[in-house]
């Protein structure tokens, strides 16, 4: 899968000037993956290492793989305060907990885009391709 995220620096418009691409792959190690984030501003070349590793390059940190659960809820609350008619949540149940997200996550610095104050645009494309850019 080729992961990209697109950002435009003049928001609104569907128009990007920056293009950061993200891939998988084997690592250099048996068994390990790594994750390669390019295009990202700033950067000299790519910022690439095993995932689930913080990689700083250039001013620029970058992480991919899983991350907790960020959201709460209760499920079974939910289906009892809707059925009772009646409250029923109670903070001890999450649903979510022990699972998990898988993310790719960027720290950029804010003067590599355009000023402080201009309005940015984001969004992101997922596709598969056959080992070409």
């Amino acid at each position: 899968m080729l992961y990209k995220i697109l950002i435009s620096t003049a928001a609104p418009t569907d128009t990007p000037e920056v293009v950061i691409r993200a891939r998988f792959g084997p690592g250099t190690k048996p068994g390990e993956w790594g994750v390669r984030f390019e295009g990202v501003p700033g950067v000299t070349g790519a910022i690439e290492g095993p995932v689930e590793t913080n990689l700083l390059k250039d001013g620029v940190q970058a992480r991919a793989g899983l991350f907790d659960e960020p959201f709460f809820f209760d499920l079974q609350g939910f289906r009892e305060s809707r059925s009772l008619g009646a409250i029923r949540f109670l903070n001890t149940r999450n649903f979510f907990d022990g699972n998990n997200d898988t993310a790719l996550v960027l720290s950029i610095p804010k003067d590599r885009f355009a000023s402080a104050t201009t309005p940015l645009g984001f969004w992101a494309v997922t596709s598969r391709f056959g080992g070409q850019k």
